[in-house]
């Protein structure tokens, strides 16, 4: 699996956001962040954002999506690898840009 250097960040930001909101005790957030170390340590190779970042930004600008979401495209192409997603604003993009998508139809 491939994944940009955010998406431990992301994962353990929705411990901390559930926390917040009362869903997770603090514990069980610290579980999470745990297991999101353990997955990006053992099957995640991640990639900076810095060679993504230009081709990022005209995603989103021309496609209406977030620049998160345009860099995880970004890296799909550059990987031609197929990327995993059930947004369907998403999927639409990173079709448009010659991606393979896993997981809508």
């Amino acid at each position: 699996m491939a994944s940009i250097e955010l998406a431990l960040k992301e994962a353990c930001s929705v411990a901390v956001k559930a926390v917040r909101r009362g869903q997770l005790t603090a514990d069980q957030a610290g579980r999470v962040v745990e297991a999101a170390l353990l997955l990006v340590q053992s099957n995640v190779r991640t990639y900076p954002q810095v060679g993504l970042i230009r081709e990022a930004v005209k995603f989103a600008s021309t496609e209406g999506i977030t620049l998160y979401d345009a860099l995880y495209i970004a890296l799909a192409k550059q990987l031609r690898l197929p990327l995993v997603s059930l947004d369907a604003i998403v999927t639409e993009s990173a079709r448009k840009a010659g991606v393979t998508v896993i997981g809508r139809q």
